[in-house]
């Protein structure tokens, strides 16, 4: 190898690895490079041929006319606190594209040294709009989620993996009884201690433990409330919907109690209750109705409840009927008439 080559070896190897670093930083970015003082100097052709602006036009702090207006301020501070500070500049802001386009951007530039003195900034713009907006549909994929979490009646919660509270919506903080964010942190069982043992603490285990999601329906001693309850897995622990239903669960308490005092009246004074819907000519009636009719509790439709009540007396009770179930001015159904039962048997009833 001859002198002189061996002699260029050096400055070879330097054009190598600026050429391979240049490279690399295409690779993932814009770079450029600014002065010691913290201005762009010279040719920049990485910005100008992203931003579209002549030489003349970023010298300096030109280049802060390409920023979105909302950012280019908040940049070029933080861009003198970083020079001045001599440390690593970090920022996200929006840059106007050769084409019009605005483009969300990482930045980081970091000075470089020698002796202590900095020689000059090296920068990277590395776009980001792609994930920027991922994150941002994200971002307001969680706000309509938590918009429609605190706007619903429904009590909702989350559990981490230790049973804390992390999330409690405005609705389970009104069913639950308690203030706003005053179960934030807490322990499941330590904010209520009826919990553990209880229908809703097993089925929760069973949620985390099978990763099923698990619907339970009891009544919480704490409370002296019933509950209805959903609990789903999630990768952080467990997310909750309820709703008290004791109200709900009393009204049908009452009325079970009023059908049972009304079946035991009829019992008690030997009358039939039924019901009969024109729309599809359907009858259904009580057991002691059937007695009445057919003198055994065996049930009969209507056209065979209409073939047991007396010729003679057919024709009034029919009439009698349709005037009850007019559409305009109904009339009371009020009338006596005989039935002759499978046995030949013949009862009078109203």
């Amino acid at each position: 190898m001859s002198q002189a080559i061996e002699d260029d070896l050096p400055s070879f190897h330097a054009q190598l690895s600026a050429a391979r670093f240049r490279a690399a930083v295409a690779a993932v970015g814009v770079m450029w490079t600014n002065d010691a003082s913290g201005r762009m100097k010279g040719v920049q052709p990485g910005w100008a041929e992203l931003t579209g602006q002549s030489e003349d036009a970023y010298q300096d702090y030109g280049w802060a006319s390409a920023v979105h207006p909302d950012d280019a301020q908040p940049t070029i501070d933080a861009w003198n606190e970083a020079v001045a500070a001599k440390r690593m500049f970090e920022m996200e802001h929006r840059v106007r594209r050769h084409d019009g386009a605005w483009r969300h951007f990482s930045i980081r530039a970091v000075p470089v040294m020698r002796d202590g003195d900095i020689v000059e900034w090296v920068g990277v713009h590395i776009d980001i709009t792609d994930r920027f907006q991922v994150q941002e549909k994200l971002r307001a994929s969680e706000r309509r989620s938590q918009t429609i979490l605190e706007s619903i009646t429904d009590g909702f919660f989350a559990l981490d993996h230790d049973w804390r509270f992390v999330y409690v919506n405005p609705a389970a903080e009104q069913i639950l009884d308690c203030k706003p964010g005053a179960l934030l942190g807490r322990v499941v069982w330590e904010a209520y201690p009826g919990f553990p043992g209880s229908a809703f603490d097993q089925a929760f285990r069973r949620v985390a433990a099978s990763k099923q999601a698990e619907s339970v329906h009891a009544f919480y001693p704490d409370h002296g409330r019933w509950y209805d309850v959903r609990a789903f897995p999630l990768a952080t622990g467990l997310s909750v919907y309820f709703r008290d239903v004791t109200h709900s669960k009393e009204k049908q308490a009452a009325l079970r109690a009023s059908e049972e005092g009304r079946r035991l009246a009829l019992e008690a004074a030997e009358l039939g209750a039924w019901n009969f819907d024109p729309r599809g000519s359907t009858l259904t009636a009580d057991e002691r109705f059937y007695v009445i009719f057919t003198g055994s509790p065996g049930a009969v439709d209507y056209a065979g409840a209409v073939a047991l009540i007396h010729p003679d007396d057919r024709p009034r009770v029919m009439d009698a009927m349709a005037a009850a179930i007019r559409v305009d001015d109904p009339a009371p159904y009020a009338i006596e008439y005989r039935v002759v039962r499978p046995d030949g048997a013949v009862h009078w009833v109203f």
